[in-house]
């Protein structure tokens, strides 16, 4: 019985792993399709040596341990690898496209049988199955540890890609794994981009053209960034949360709609995009958190073109296809539960219809507004924000004055020319020519004015050096012919403080306190047996006194 499920597991790896020698007919067809040669051209082709070939049916099986591990392993992946791969698919287990668990790995000794089971069976016809596999073991303990080392590799890589089959496997049984939002964020990228209106957001806004833009816009965006980061892997993680991803590309239509006049063409440009991206990131990428579909159900793929049912098999035309106003799904009118005599004008396919009866005051995003905000883009030329910039006519040396052109103050590129015809013109610059750091850095270097607090000194210094800073302020203003500010002139001396008093018109009531606070300060001078000057009672006095 144990010989017999041998057998039985020797004949179920046959059709995988067995080499066969190419029969007749085969020799006969690949003798019409060589070119002829004769002689030394069998071994030599034009000077240069024919190639060992590549393919697993030409590698002669010798004897035992005459095998590299290059050609064993091309013998034994002839038919497939032993574990299935699936083209654009890094999870085949997560994507469902296998849906059984990995196949446990081979031993080295059964590599060795696949191999020359047949080879063995051809040269003894004679003998047995059991007697070929007694022979076959006989040669394996025979190879030694040398020779069974090829054999040995092939089962280990083996053992490391079971390995990895099964961290697969776990990772796809994982609920954010089968969501795969990183991957439907480039599908909903890809969408927009494909887009006619697309192109002016697809590329950073020329701060060359358009130089006050990041007065207005604080974090530019466009769709080349928000695709770079979906490709690197610090950002990709951080789109793993799908709200950061579409917090990007709104940022994208706000930016645009901020710095542009509203009810513009460009903005109604980015207001249509944003209706787009908002449908298609609801419809493919958040409902879906919640599904729970393999990658290989159609239904979890609502932007390929063909029907989510019968993937195109039927081969419907186009004019037989109906699109799911809310995802865009697209299925075949007939492959419906209920099929559909003609295109309704709005319809939704089955996933999306229980999506419309939601909770009160919800609304499901529709395709029909999304196309009317699209025909508000297409009434007009998208145009480009009006920038004033100043022009200098220039007269070239050795030109005539038919040859002036208008110039900006970067191409003419000298400031001191400019300067000097300004001067002569009797112009002014409308903008200032210092910049505002320039002009902050001064401000803020500047010494400020001196008042009581911070005049320094004792006695009567403060009084003195106070008097001293506002008399040279005013006296500034009068040399170009304008008022004393009452501020200075408060502080420029007794005259001049009596005198801003009365013309601001509080007038005699505070001329009367300032009396009274100068014979207040004589009092208490004599009170100290301080005997004060009469130069200094006079000049302290106001002179209403």
């Amino acid at each position: 019985k144990k010989h017999k499920a041998l057998i039985d597991r020797l004949d179920e790896l046959e059709g995988r792993m067995m080499v066969t020698e190419r029969n007749d007919d085969d020799d006969e067809e690949e003798e019409e399709t060589e070119s002829p040669a004769t002689g030394d051209e069998n071994q030599r082709t034009n000077g240069e040596e024919k190639k060992e070939p590549e393919t697993s049916d030409e590698i002669e099986i010798g004897e035992p341990g005459s095998l590299s591990v290059d050609q064993l392993r091309k013998i034994v992946n002839k038919d497939g690898s032993f574990y299935p791969q699936v083209e654009g698919c890094d999870n085949p287990y997560r994507d469902g496209y296998i849906t059984e668990p990995p196949k446990k790995p081979r031993a080295s000794y059964l590599f060795f049988q696949g191999i020359y089971r047949q080879v063995y069976q051809k040269k003894h016809p004679d003998k047995s199955l059991g007697e070929i596999m007694t022979l076959m073991g006989e040669a394996w303990r025979g190879l030694g540890e040398d020779g069974q080392a090829p054999f040995t590799q092939l089962a280990r890589e083996e053992m490391a890609q079971y390995e990895n089959e099964k961290a697969l496997l776990e990772k796809a049984e994982k609920a954010s794994e089968v969501w795969q939002p990183l991957r439907r964020c480039e599908m909903v990228l890809n969408r927009i981009s494909e887009d006619g209106f697309a192109g002016i957001f697809q590329e950073p806004v020329d701060l060359e053209e358009f130089p006050d833009y990041e007065e207005f816009v604080e974090h530019p965006m466009d769709l080349s960034a928000v695709r770079a980061k979906l490709k690197e892997t610090a950002w990709a993680r951080k789109y793993q949360a799908p709200e950061n991803f579409a917090r990007d590309m709104r940022k994208i239509w706000n930016n645009c709609k901020i710095y542009n006049q509203h009810g513009s063409a460009i903005w109604h440009v980015a207001d249509y995009l944003s209706k787009q991206f908002e449908r298609l990131y609801h419809s493919w990428v958040l409902e879906f958190r919640t599904k729970y579909l393999r990658w290989a159900d159609p239904r979890a793929r609502p932007w390929e073109q063909s029907c989510r049912k019968c993937e195109g098999e039927h081969g419907t035309p186009d004019e037989k296809m109906v699109s799911c106003d809310h995802c865009g799904a697209h299925y075949c009118m007939t492959c419906l539960r209920r099929p559909l005599p003609e295109i309704p004008p709005v319809w939704h396919c089955p996933d999306c219809v229980p999506k419309l009866v939601g909770e009160k005051g919800s609304r499901m995003l529709s395709t029909v507004t999304e196309l009317a905000a699209r025909k508000r883009a297409e009434l007009g030329d998208i145009p480009k924000k009006t920038v004033l910039k100043r022009l200098f006519l220039v007269k070239w040396a050795g030109l005539g004055y038919e040859q002036c052109t208008w110039e900006t103050a970067e191409d003419i590129n000298d400031d001191e020319l400019i300067t000097e015809y300004r001067r002569l013109n009797n112009m002014t610059p409308n903008e200032p020519e210092l910049k505002y750091d320039d002009v902050r850095s001064v401000l803020d270097a500047a010494s400020a004015y001196i008042n009581h607090e911070n005049a320094g000194g004792s006695a009567f210094i403060p009084d003195l050096r106070c008097q001293l800073y506002s008399q040279t302020r005013a006296l500034q203003f009068c040399k170009f012919g304008m008022d004393i500010p009452d501020a200075v002139a408060l502080e420029c001396g007794p005259k001049t403080r009596a005198s801003a008093l009365f013309a601001v018109g509080e007038q005699r009531g505070q001329a009367v306190e300032e009396a009274v606070a100068a014979v207040s300060d004589i009092v208490e001078q004599i009170a100290h047996t301080e005997r004060p000057s009469s130069k200094l009672l006079h000049e302290s006095l106001p002179p209403c006194l």
